[in-house]
């Protein structure tokens, strides 16, 4: 689609659908970025990491949660995790122990160019902290690298 305005043309860009191999490396390098750049306050067990919608989000591929395995704490599916409702507060916690975690979450992976695309990413530690980044990722070579993760939501 194209739009004329003040003799400027306007091109909208059409998402385009991410393969899986391309889905893989944009999200292994999200997912390393946002790791690499949190501002969680420590105490936790673990991190549960999911991909898909808000409400509930399914595993990630093998391959990226190896990739996350350097990090100082265990990288866990978020399947392997639940909200205690116990307590004070509502809190994620690992099931088999019950000790808190984090929570990384990505949402909705789309190309708008073959070597630039764009991933909403979810934090969440402790029910009270919680953050959603719109990420810009952009291929450099063979390789996908975040260019920028604005903040939209911060509670």
């Amino acid at each position: 689609m194209t739009l004329t305005l003040l003799g400027l043309v306007l091109v909208a860009v059409q998402p385009q659908a991410v393969d899986a191999d391309t889905e893989l490396h944009v999200l292994i390098a999200t997912f390393r970025y946002v790791f690499e750049h949190n501002h969680a306050r420590g105490g936790n067990a673990a991190v549960c990491v999911g991909v898909g919608s808000r409400q509930s989000p399914g595993p990630v591929p093998a391959t990226l949660l190896d990739s996350l395995r350097e990090f100082r704490l265990p990288v866990l599916q978020y399947h392997e995790c639940e909200i205690d409702r116990r307590g004070r507060r509502p809190r994620l916690v690992v099931r088999a122990s019950g000790a808190e975690a984090l929570e990384f979450t990505a949402h909705d992976p789309r190309l708008l160019s073959p070597k630039h695309g764009v991933v909403t990413m979810r934090y969440y530690e402790d029910m009270l902290s919680a953050a959603v980044y719109h990420c810009s990722v952009v291929a450099v070579g063979t390789r996908w690298r975040v260019k920028t993760c604005q903040l939209v939501e911060i509670s």
